[in-house]
């Protein structure tokens, strides 16, 4: 195997997919980040390869003639030799279905086609860099994302910041929608609806722990799963209490969970217990005239509504522009104006977000 020339081990990528000039792509940006790399044309020489050589990261490619990808995964995890190697799916599209059986048989991540080099090199650091698994001495952090009024793009945020946590900071990243009764966060990431939060804090009170919370999550990437809102007005009835959502978030603060909240646009009474449990919390304006007009109003009354100030942290979403309307409070950070593709890689390249991260620094 290849040695860098401080004589320390590259790491060694096998990249598996039918398509030649994706495979030399991958292989050219790899080599460029200083992996060493091999190539499989399908599922078989992939197979081959992997047993012969044992990398220590495998990309996959779903759609692949006489083997996809789905069965070259389960495959490797049926074989002593190379079962902990972790694999990453490449593919053009991901449905609901595939992405649950994608981690049911034991994928690691996914990068979707056509991908940012920067997205596809984080991925592949977050995978062969695991953050060690946290001990009960190491406390989580809860963050709400909430607009004072609505189409801010809380949700946006809301998911760029869990994907960065996950990436960049390492460990476990909930990332809850309360945004409800609707919710966006599983039409966006394409999950399910069901299993959902409002069905969670439905439960006894004696009922929430850390293993039942468990069942109502969806993997989404590595490191980051996602507790989904119901997607319909029909489920409302089913909160009982506002009070499990104390115990729901404690549990998974004292587990180590970096937790992200979106609550959307409506300050109800889910919204605002969360907002008074948040370690942090970002109030989001887009700098328009009367986003900016609710958004003082909010942060004017958020004392006598027993909301400690300090935590609440303006931020300026600029989905239609830069504004210079006026903020009554200096906002923490602008997340710039971009094209719907662009936006899908905020937390790589935005300096708002990277700003937003730094903020939760403990």
């Amino acid at each position: 195997m290849d040695k860098q020339n401080s004589s320390i081990q590259k790491k060694h990528i096998l990249v598996v997919d039918d398509e030649i000039l994706l495979r030399e792509l991958l292989r050219d940006q790899l080599v460029a980040a200083g992996y060493a790399v091999t190539l499989a044309e399908d599922g078989q020489a992939g197979l081959q390869a992997a047993l012969m050589q044992k990398p220590d990261l495998i990309i996959l490619d779903v759609m692949m003639p006489r083997m996809d990808g789905f069965e070259t995964c389960t495959r490797i995890r049926e074989t002593p030799l190379i079962a902990d190697v972790p694999v990453i799916f490449l593919t053009a599209s991901i449905t609901r279905e595939n992405r649950q059986r994608a981690f049911a048989l034991g994928a690691d991540d996914f990068v979707m086609k056509p991908f940012e080099k920067a997205e596809l090199l984080a991925q592949v650091t977050a995978v062969l860099s695991p953050t060690p698994p946290t001990t009960s001495a190491q406390t989580g952090q809860i963050l709400a994302l909430f607009g004072a009024t609505a189409g801010v793009g809380t949700t946006t945020l809301a998911v760029q910041m869990s994907h960065a946590m996950s990436v960049q900071k390492g460990g476990p990243v909930m990332l809850i929608d309360l945004d409800l009764p609707l919710g966006g966060i599983a039409a966006r990431l394409k999950l399910y609806h069901n299993p959902h939060i409002m069905d969670l804090l439905g439960l006894p009170a004696d009922q929430i722990s850390l293993e039942n919370i468990s069942q109502y999550v969806q993997p989404y990437r590595a490191g980051l799963q996602v507790i989904a809102a119901p997607g319909c007005y029909s489920s409302a009835a089913a909160m009982s209490s506002v009070e499990n959502l104390h115990s729901v978030l404690n549990n998974l603060r004292a587990a180590g969970y970096r937790i992200v909240l979106d609550l959307g646009a409506t300050l109800n009474s889910v919204a605002l217990t969360a907002l008074r449990l948040a370690d942090v919390a970002y109030v989001i304006t887009s700098g328009e005239a009367e986003a900016n007009q609710q958004h003082n109003q909010f942060m004017a009354a958020a004392a006598n509504m027993g909301l400690d100030t300090q935590r609440l942290m303006p931020v300026v979403n600029e989905i239609h522009g830069k504004s210079l309307t006026h903020l009554a409070s200096k906002p923490l950070a602008y997340i710039a104006h971009a094209n719907e593709r662009a936006r899908h890689y905020l937390w790589l390249w935005d300096q708002g977000v990277q700003t937003l991260l730094a903020a939760l620094a403990r």
